[in-house]
Order: structure tokens, then C-alpha cells, then sequence
């Protein structure tokens, strides 16, 4: 199930997180690339709101399914 943050601020924003990763689903910042970023899912990258000072990184010990494949 779905768990919405909303974060107050001269650039209010909501994210969203899921099972399968973070992203943000309304901002009031001026330019919008945080609602242009979608969904970030794998260790180690951010969600990013720059004007509005928000950075939501994912983190943990795992890192499930595959990066890439070649054959």
C-alpha cells in the first residue's frame, strides 16, 4: 500500500512511497524536473527537489533484481 509525505515549505511537495520505489507526486516548485524524474527505485539514487531544498535517497543492505544482463 502506498504511503504519501507531505512536506510544507515555500515549495510544498508530496512524495509517494511504494514497494517498488519513490517519487514525488505533486510539487509547487517552479521548474517541476522533481515530477519529470519518476519513480527511482534502485540503492543509491535520489529523488530530487532542488528549489525546494529535498533530497529522498533510497538506502539499504540489498539490492534485489538484475542491473543488466548481456548474453
Amino acid at each position: 500500500q502506498p504511503v504519501s509525505f507531505e512536506i510544507p515549505g515555500e515549495y510544498p511537495a508530496v512524495i509517494v512511497a511504494e514497494k517498488d520505489g519513490i517519487f514525488f507526486s505533486s510539487a509547487a516548485c517552479p521548474d517541476k524536473d522533481c515530477l519529470r524524474m519518476g519513480k527511482v527505485s534502485r540503492r543509491g539514487e535520489a529523488a530530487v527537489c532542488l528549489p525546494a531544498r529535498l533530497v529522498v535517497r533510497i538506502e539499504g543492505e540489498r539490492e534485489e533484481g538484475l542491473d543488466g544482463m548481456t548474453g
